[in-house]
């Protein structure tokens, strides 16, 4: 999966995202969230689905990692085949 965010050039508040998967390919708006239960400093990305789903959440841990949040805000755990951490690559990267 390639998630891109995009800000405001000018004053980087945040405006559209893309999601491109192998079956999957979205686009919306995105939010920044501040503060969670247990980290006041915590900062989610938050991206707007349409149709009334509920949004969808990542947090952000540093500059080159997100984690995957459930509905409840709880961080999702992986497994041997499937990480929900997405990592930066490369932009050049295809």
């Amino acid at each position: 999966m390639r998630l891109t965010l995009y800000q405001d050039a000018v004053t980087g508040a945040p405006s559209t995202y893309l999601i491109i998967g192998t079956s999957t390919y979205r686009e919306g708006k995105w939010t920044i969230l501040n503060g969670m239960d247990g980290d006041s400093d915590a900062v989610i990305y938050q991206l707007n689905l349409d149709g009334g789903q509920p949004p969808v959440s990542f947090l952000h841990v540093d500059e080159n990692h997100l984690f995957l949040m459930d509905a409840a805000m709880e961080l999702l755990v992986g497994n041997e085949l499937f990480s929900y951490t997405l990592s930066r690559t490369d932009s050049n990267t295809k």
